[in-house]
C-alpha cells in the first residue's frame, strides 16, 4: 500500500487600507432601552491567497485550488481595549448581544483561480457567492478571527459559544476546514480589525488560512498478476466490475469554532453506530463504474477517482473492509467469497488529510473442479438408548 502526502491548503484573508479613518468613532454599548446602531467602516474585507488550492478537492503542489461553496466566519477573539464601554464577547448569532462579535455568519462563498498576468503565479481568491461588498466594523471593539470550512451547509448548531455543522457522508464530497493564525501573542490585539489594517506596517499584509483535509482517501489500482507458467494473459480477460467499501459512519459533526475550548476547532466526530456501504464512484462522481469496466493490463490501471471516508479513532475497535465483484470479457461475473479487511499490517493508523492506495493483483479465471469419491456407510453396531422399545 502507497501513501501519498496530505496536503495543506493555504488561504490568504487580506483586507486593504483605505485613506480615511471613519472606524475611530466610539459606539456606546446598548441597554435595554436603546438599540446599539452596527456600522460598517470603509475598510473593505477581501479574501484570497498568497500561496499557491475538487469529489475529494484537489490542488497544486502549492495549494492553488478551486471549489465552489465554502463557508465563512468572522467571529471577535478579543477585545482590543481602545475604547470604553465595549460589548462583552458573546457568539450568538442572529441576537442582539451577538450581532458585533459574530461579524460574518456562515457566508457562502467560493475559492477561485487567479493567475496573474505579469508573473503568471497562480493563488487562490476567495469571492463572496452572492457578490455583496463586506467590510469590518466601526468602533474598534473587537479583534476578530477567520474561519472556513466545506462543504456548505445551513445545518448549524451554535450554542452561544460554538459553531458546529452537520454533513452526511457520502464518500464523494471532501470535508476540508481551517482559521488563520492571528492569536494576541502573535500579532497583537488588533489582529484583525479596521484599525489594525490602516497600520503602515500591516498595510499590504496578507493573512492565511491553512485548510486541512478532514477525512482520509483511499484510491485503487489494479494489475495483471501472472500464472504458474509466468504468463498475464489469462488476467488480461478480467476487470472490476465493482468495489464497495463496507460499514462508513453516515453521519458527521465538524466544529468550526469553539471559544471555550479552541483545541476542538476543527474536529470531526462520526456516529459510528449509523453505518453505509458505499461504492467507489467513477470520474466526475459517477457510481458505478463505468460499462465497459477497467480492464487488467500489465501496467498499473488506476480505477475510478478515490473514495473520502473518516478516519477510525484511536481506541475504537471499528474497521473498513472492502466488497470486489470482477467480471471477464464474456460477461460472467466473479464476486469476492468474502469482505476483505482494509488495515495496515503492521501497527499504523490511518490519517486525516492522508492518501492510500490500495494495488490489487489480478489474477485470472480457473474453472473449478472436483474429483468425488463416495465412502461406505459405516455401521456402528454401538446399542443406543431405547433398545427394545415396543410399538
Amino acid at each position: 500500500m502507497t501513501m501519498n502526502k496530505n496536503l495543506l491548503f493555504g488561504l490568504g484573508m487580506m483586507a486593504f487600507l483605505a485613506s480615511c479613518s471613519s472606524d475611530e468613532s466610539l459606539i456606546a454599548p446598548a441597554d435595554d432601552n436603546t438599540t446599539t446602531t452596527i456600522t460598517n467602516s470603509d475598510v473593505e474585507i477581501k479574501l484570497s491567497s498568497g500561496s499557491k488550492t475538487r469529489a475529494s478537492i484537489e490542488s497544486t503542489p502549492s495549494g492553488v485550488f478551486a471549489v465552489d461553496g465554502l463557508g465563512i466566519y468572522c467571529l471577535a477573539k478579543n477585545n482590543i481595549n481602545r475604547n470604553p464601554n465595549e460589548l462583552p464577547i458573546q457568539w450568538s448569532a442572529g441576537t442582539r448581544e451577538g450581532q458585533y462579535s459574530v461579524w460574518m455568519n456562515n457566508v457562502k462563498s467560493n475559492a477561485v483561480i487567479n493567475v496573474d498576468n505579469v508573473t503568471h503565479d497562480s493563488t487562490t481568491n476567495i469571492v463572496w457567492a452572492d457578490n455583496e461588498t463586506r467590510y469590518y466594523p466601526v468602533g474598534n471593539w473587537h479583534a476578530y478571527r477567520f474561519y472556513g470550512y466545506y462543504p456548505h451547509t445551513e445545518s448549524i448548531i451554535n450554542d452561544g459559544n460554538s459553531f458546529v455543522a452537520y454533513h452526511e457522508i457520502d464518500g464523494k464530497t471532501d470535508i476540508i476546514w481551517g482559521r488563520t493564525s492571528n492569536m494576541v501573542d502573535t500579532l497583537g490585539d488588533l489582529a484583525y480589525s479596521a484599525k489594525y489594517f490602516r497600520q503602515l506596517e500591516h498595510a499590504s499584509e496578507v493573512p492565511s488560512i491553512s485548510f486541512k483535509h478532514k477525512l482520509m482517501r483511499l484510491t485503487f489500482s489494479m494489475v495483471a498478476g501472472p500464472d504458474a507458467n509466468g504468463s498475464t494473459e489469462s488476467a488480461k480477460t478480467m476487470g472490476v466490475k465493482s468495489i464497495t467499501i463496507n460499514d462508513v459512519p453516515f453521519q458527521s459533526n465538524l466544529t468550526i469554532a469553539d471559544r471555550n475550548n479552541p483545541a476542538n476547532d476543527g474536529k470531526v466526530e462520526f456516529n459510528w453506530d449509523d453505518v453505509r456501504n458505499l461504492e467507489l464512484p467513477d470520474s466526475n462522481d459517477v457510481v458505478p463504474l463505468r460499462t465497459d469496466y477497467y480492464w487488467v493490463k500489465d501496467t498499473e490501471v488506476t480505477i475510478g477517482q478515490g473514495i473520502l471516508l473518516p478516519v477510525i479513532p484511536d481506541g475504537n475497535d471499528h474497521k473498513y473492509t472492502i466488497s470486489i465483484v470482477l467480471v471477464n470479457k464474456d460477461g460472467i461475473e466473479f464476486p469476492a467469497e468474502y469482505p476483505m479487511d482494509i488495515r495496515f499490517a503492521g501497527s499504523e493508523r490511518f490519517v486525516e488529510g492522508k492518501s492510500y492506495n490500495i494495488k490489487l493483483t489480478i489474477n485470472g479465471p480457473k474453472a473449478i473442479s472436483l474429483d468425488a469419491t463416495l465412502t461406505p456407510w459405516e455401521i456402528d453396531d454401538t446399542t443406543l438408548a431405547g433398545d427394545g422399545i415396543e410399538l
